[in-house]
């Protein structure tokens, strides 16, 4: 269940932009009630939160795994495409049920790819504070590692799991 939730709140982060145009959208509206406003600080929550982890889980001394990056790939192109995401959120004008209900198909649709293919460093608003890349290891192994440091081939990185294959680089307080 735990995994589950740091999964699904890496989704929502990654959705924080749209979030803010489509609520901006609505609170400028003229149906607009001055409580929608209250609806961005559940996102901003979580997004403020999900930075946090990073941040703590990059300074913690427990639970290091050293991957030795053999070679390595910036992968910022990503998540730039990922915001085509951002697409259906951001030109949803409705707000009916039954519009609601059709942004929230969408919603759970974009969450199952982006699970299935373990998509979860595509997030834009993390990349404003990590750099991303793609690292293959000595073992022929691929992941994912975030890292306020430039990552070099040929080192050793210590690392903590953040999900399935997504890791955070260890920056000792940098």
């Amino acid at each position: 269940m735990r995994h589950h939730a740091k999964r699904l709140s890496l989704f929502t982060t990654a959705f924080v932009p749209a979030w803010a145009v489509l609520l901006g959208r609505y609170a400028l509206s003229a149906d607009a009630s001055p409580l929608a406003l209250l609806a961005a600080l559940p996102v901003a929550v979580v997004a403020v939160a999900v930075v946090r982890h990073l941040r703590r889980a990059a300074l913690a001394d427990t639970g290091l795994v050293y991957i030795s990056v053999r070679k390595k790939t910036d992968i910022a192109v990503s998540v730039a495409i990922y915001t085509l995401a951002y697409v259906p959120v951001v030109l949803f004008e409705g707000h009916t049920h039954a519009d609601l209900f059709a942004l929230l198909v969408v919603m759970l649709v974009i969450y199952a790819m982006y699970s299935r293919f373990n998509l979860f460093h595509l997030n834009p608003v993390v990349s404003m504070f990590y750099r991303t890349y793609r690292v293959d290891d000595d073992h022929g192994n691929t992941v994912v590692i975030l890292s306020r440091l430039k990552v070099r081939a040929g080192t050793s990185l210590p690392c903590r799991e953040i999900s399935e294959n997504l890791y955070v680089a260890a920056d000792g307080g940098r």
